[in-house]
């Protein structure tokens, strides 16, 4: 959900195989719907960034790293915000030296943002110093492993890919970033091909932009709330379920989806989408993404008819510390169970069910809130000097 002018170079040609190598695994953590990689930035800083085949270059997000190396910046451009219309600045370095584990990009041409617009630790809870774009990887074919959280690049030449067991999908990569086509049933039963964008980068299920077809109409029952982090702040929408998408020949029920009004664009290319689907639908397959032969290989896990789960107490968390964590209401859903049990933006949560928030993880905290309907949840808060009590049921929001 990134939009930048490519800048791609003969000289800048991403990841590189050790010698006689065909493949190369990189590990991953995976939190909150991010695919998180370490990387060693100029053969010195360890560095983690988000995996993401939503954004055509590689970005640093932290000016202030690239600043310690006295590297010089080039060229400055325009990026767009979460809004699409935002004017953002990112500069251009030449020829950083980037790796991770086995595999070397010797020379990469990087973006650095002016600012940190990201701002990814507030949903992470770690320090995330910017994203590996397209640039580094769309050379190969990629696989990413959920399950055992390994990324294996293999060249085009590869024996050791197998795709047996695996469904193959037609795939189209245009400016670098790859998308499908899926069925999408509506809630008006209305069935729609909808245009894709495969996503490593988006911590969500699905997102459908309602300018780009008529009948992408919302569904009946919809909250107003953060679609997502993008440039320069969230992206604001609604957020409902959609009946069925049909994922190859897999049909996903009830999915949870994000509806966006404004029409996307790709900065400079235009490229024409429906929407996104992010790592919430992909960490259901073993995923390949077969960039130099355009096709989309998946393999279900064992639970990829799991139910899409939502948060049912109405509260929006951002992580504000590092380390020792404090995580504060940033924002509440009107007449949620939250909100009608007194919780208030700007509080500043201590403990959930009896635990200190500062010992539990973003994830860990955001899934005590999307537990059972009806299971209640007992908050203890800080509103300026003041600790309060709360408790609340769990209740279904769409």
């Amino acid at each position: 959900m990134l939009n930048f002018p490519t800048i791609l170079s003969s000289q800048s040609v991403g990841y590189e195989l050790p010698p006689k190598q065909s493949f190369e695994t990189i590990p991953f953590e995976y939190i909150n719907g991010f695919i998180v990689v370490d990387v060693i930035f100029n053969k010195t800083f360890p560095l983690k960034f988000i995996l993401d085949t939503g954004a055509t270059n590689t970005i640093i997000s932290k000016k202030n790293i690239v600043q310690l190396f006295d590297m010089p910046f080039g060229r400055t451009f325009q990026v767009y915000g979460a809004d699409l219309s935002t004017v953002l600045y990112a500069h251009l370095v030449k020829s950083v030296h980037l790796a991770t584990e086995a595999l070397v990009a010797p020379s990469q041409d990087i973006l650095v943002l002016e600012e940190d617009y990201f701002n990814f630790h507030r949903v992470t809870g770690l320090e995330i110093h910017g994203v590996l774009g397209a640039d580094m990887f769309a050379r190969f074919r990629m696989k990413i492993d959920f399950k055992h959280k390994i990324i294996t690049l293999h060249n085009e030449k590869s024996k050791k890919l197998k795709i047996k067991g695996f469904q193959s999908v037609e795939m189209v990569v245009q400016k670098s970033k790859p998308y499908i086509v899926c069925q999408t049933t509506l809630s008006n039963e209305t069935v729609l091909d909808t245009k894709l964008l495969i996503d490593t980068g988006a911590s969500t299920a699905l997102m459908l932009n309602t300018s780009t077809d008529e009948s992408l109409v919302l569904p009946p029952k919809i909250i107003p709330g953060n679609l997502g982090l993008g440039l320069g702040g969230v992206i604001e929408g609604y957020i409902g379920r959609v009946p069925y998408l049909e994922l190859g020949s897999n049909m996903l029920e009830n999915v949870v989806c994000r509806f966006q009004e404004v029409t996307p664009h790709d900065s400079l290319s235009l490229v024409f989408r429906n929407g996104i689907i992010g790592n919430f639908i992909l960490d259901r397959f073993t995923v390949i993404l077969d960039y130099p032969n355009q096709r989309l290989y998946i393999k279900p896990n064992k639970k990829w008819t799991r139910k899409f789960i939502f948060d049912k107490s109405g509260i929006n968390f951002i992580s504000i510390g590092l380390g020792k964590k404090t995580y504060y209401v940033n924002s509440l859903i009107e007449h949620s169970p939250a909100a009608l049990a007194g919780v208030e933006s700007g509080d500043i949560i201590l403990k959930v069910n009896h635990k200190y928030s500062a010992m539990m993880s973003y994830d860990k905290i955001k899934k005590s809130f999307q537990g059972k309907t009806g299971k209640t949840i007992k908050l203890k808060l800080k509103r300026g000097k003041e600790k309060i009590k709360v408790d609340f049921k769990l209740k279904d929001l769409i």
